[in-house]
This record gives C-alpha cells, structure tokens and sequence, in this order.
C-alpha cells in the first residue's frame, strides 16, 4: 500500500525526463520509470506586522497557492520560517479552500 501513487503526489519525472510535457509515448516499451515525490506537510507561522509578508504566489485553475519567490530580509524568510519556492499553500489562517478563497 505504501509505495502505491496516490492522490496528492507529484509526478517529478518520467523515464528519467523532467521534461513531463514534451513526452513521445511511442518510445515507451513495455515499462514506465516514474519518479514520484511524496508531499510533506507542514505548519508555518509567519509573523507579519504592517509590512508585506515577502513572497510571490501564483496558482492556477482556481486550485492551490504555489509559492514561485521568496524575498530576501522579509517575514517569508525569516529563520525559522520553512517557506521555499515550489511549495503549495493549503491553508491560510486556519481556512483551507481554493486559492481565490485564500487571498481574499
């Protein structure tokens, strides 16, 4: 059960390519190389006061926030913040929704 794709993972690669795009599915044989990240989920706590909070998000079809910049001297790079680009925000101040939701 453990080493079964599930809901959530990410496909990271695929025969070996990054490039999951730009695939020709007439090379494939008879077996498939996929490399699969598993997520790890985090709590952070970002303490902002009255300055902006230093990261940029981008999201897409309404899904879920991914963090593209972090900004140096900022509260989003603070230490002990373990923020980093390619992370996904599932839930902000206790409210998980869609990304709209989320940066309203």
């Amino acid at each position: 059960e453990e080493y079964r794709i599930q809901v959530g993972h990410y496909l990271v690669a695929l025969n070996g390519s990054p490039q999951l795009w730009d695939v020709n599915q007439s090379e494939f044989g008879r077996e498939v190389e996929l490399t699969v990240q598993r997520p790890l989920l985090l709590s952070v706590e970002v303490v902002k006061q009255g300055e902006p909070l230093g990261m940029q998000v981008a999201y897409a079809g309404g899904s879920t926030l991914n963090v593209t910049e972090i900004t140096p001297n900022t509260p989003a790079s603070a230490p002990g913040v373990d923020l980093a680009e390619g992370d996904r925000i599932l839930a902000v101040n206790g409210v998980r929704g869609p990304a709209g939701d989320l940066l309203a």
